[in-house]
């Protein structure tokens, strides 16, 4: 046992007590901030790319109070540092940022057994609060490549963690060698329409969910699905060479093309450098019968917040900027991250609006928009 796991053993049960309260737990702003402090505390002084970071930003676990006052480290950082607090012998597993073809330096998160075990947490009971509130389990449709063609992409880890879960099936992957099959995703997508069964889909959103729905628009193909049949979609709105399909677009054309309303719609916004997942809150407000606007459900044990990008000060509710992610499931790694993502605070969560300027596209989704469209190119040449 490394002097990090031996120091932070009952800093990890009282996270583990915190998150096993579950989503609906009240917030507990003093409580998490209290948690947040031991966590950058104990980050500071194993973590010494981070404690460096800090160190040149005159901020110390003793000048500050208050969680928001924690250095966020911006995920370029993954890129350049191995920002991980236990030594590497206590490695088990490593998630790696951006594409698959090797252009550019990729970021690196490194998970000790705890952090792989909080991983499974997110994918696992987490997800289920959010994708089916409202039943044990639903036949899925895995529009993602097997995790052994990805094996360093937390997204293809994380379904499959997902599909064992709350599917009720095995596992069917619908992105091969060959990309998309997409005659074999709309076979079942028939069978299950025939059948009057709910189905689930997961999948990208530009590369899955745009090329099926220009095949079916293609050739004229309507589904209606049965009712309880729901999507969730990832990676953002970024294009990847496919044409631009905004987020009205996407929901317009998935009630269109599969009949499925659009708040049964679950956009899920995963980050390698972050544990935690966050989700649309849309099927869970209509199963709780909560009339409240689409946003990123805040968990007791995260805070999200948009900061200014020259003081890092926190901004107003409804004020777009950066936003950072504060997960005490990071314990093992930087527990503050500053992403390219901008967005806003609203009540219970958080919304994100686009990316900054010159930030390449999700990395899940550029690798999987890199291992289809480099399949279909060997295909068809």
């Amino acid at each position: 046992m490394s002097t990090f796991e031996s120091d932070t053993l009952d800093l990890y049960e009282a996270i583990d007590a915190f998150v096993q309260r579950g989503v609906d737990a009240p917030r507990d702003d003093e409580e998490f901030g209290a948690l947040a402090l031991r966590c950058f505390e104990m980050q500071f002084k194993y973590n010494e790319p981070y404690g460096h970071y800090c160190r040149l930003r005159g901020i110390t676990p003793e000048a500050i109070s208050q969680w928001e006052e924690i250095p966020p480290m911006p995920a370029i950082g993954f890129k350049e540092l191995e920002l991980r607090c236990f030594p590497v012998e206590e490695v088990v597993r490593v998630f790696r940022t951006g594409g698959t073809s090797g252009a550019g330096k990729r970021g690196q998160v490194f998970l000790n057994e705890k952090g792989l075990s909080y991983v499974k947490t997110a994918h696992e009971w987490v997800c289920k609060e959010y994708l089916m509130p409202d039943c044990d389990s639903m036949d899925l449709l895995l529009m993602v490549p097997p995790p052994h063609v990805i094996p360093d992409i937390l997204m293809a880890f994380g379904v499959v963690v997902t599909a064992r879960y709350i599917g009720s099936r095995e596992n069917e992957f619908f992105i091969g060698k060959d990309g998309l099959r997409v005659d074999a995703l709309i076979d079942c997508l028939r069978k299950a329409e025939s059948a009057g069964q709910p189905i689930a889909l997961i999948g990208p959103t530009q590369v899955a969910y745009g090329r099926l729905y220009e095949t079916l628009t293609e050739r004229g193909i309507r589904f209606s699905l049965a009712e309880g049949s729901r999507v969730f979609d990832a990676g953002g709105m970024k294009s990847g060479g496919l044409r631009l399909m905004s987020r009205e677009e996407y929901l317009q054309r998935t009630e269109e093309l599969l009949g499925i309303p659009s708040h049964f719609a679950v956009n899920v916004l995963g980050m390698t450098e972050v544990t935690s997942i966050f989700f649309d809150n849309t099927i869970r407000n209509y199963h709780h019968g909560k009339q409240r606007p689409r946003c990123k459900a805040h968990y007791p044990w995260t805070r999200t917040m948009a900061i200014d990008p020259e003081t890092h000060a926190r901004l107003p509710t409804g004020m777009v900027s950066q936003l950072v992610h504060y997960d005490l499931m990071n314990l093992g790694t930087v527990v503050a991250v500053r992403t390219d993502d901008f967005g806003y605070e609203q009540d219970g969560g958080f919304e994100i609006v686009g990316r900054a300027l010159g930030a390449t596209p999700k990395g899940c989704a550029l690798s999987m928009h890199e291992l289809v469209t480099t399949a279909e190119g060997a295909r068809d040449g």
